[in-house]
């Protein structure tokens, strides 16, 4: 984290403040900035890597497999991952 934002990210607990050095999810700004760095992270994988069938969903990014497997107990056909 930036010297100068860490003075902002003091956290009070039990009466006694800590300065967070981690940028952890308690600010009202993280999950901001992660979502913005996570979808950088997909445009330059779908639109740079051409990887067009990429599945995401906030910070849980997973690829495809292109051979389903029969699974029983469903009688149908789905993905070994």
């Amino acid at each position: 984290m930036y010297p100068l934002w860490q003075s902002r990210q003091v956290v009070t607990i039990n009466g006694m403040q800590h300065v967070d050095w981690c940028m952890v999810f308690g600010s009202q700004s993280s999950p901001w900035i992660w979502c913005t760095f996570m979808g950088l992270i997909i445009w330059i994988t779908i639109n740079v890597c051409i990887f067009l069938d990429l599945l995401h969903y906030m910070d849980n990014v997973f690829g495809y497999e292109y051979n389903p497997i029969f699974y029983a107990p469903y009688n149908d056909y789905l993905l070994a991952k």
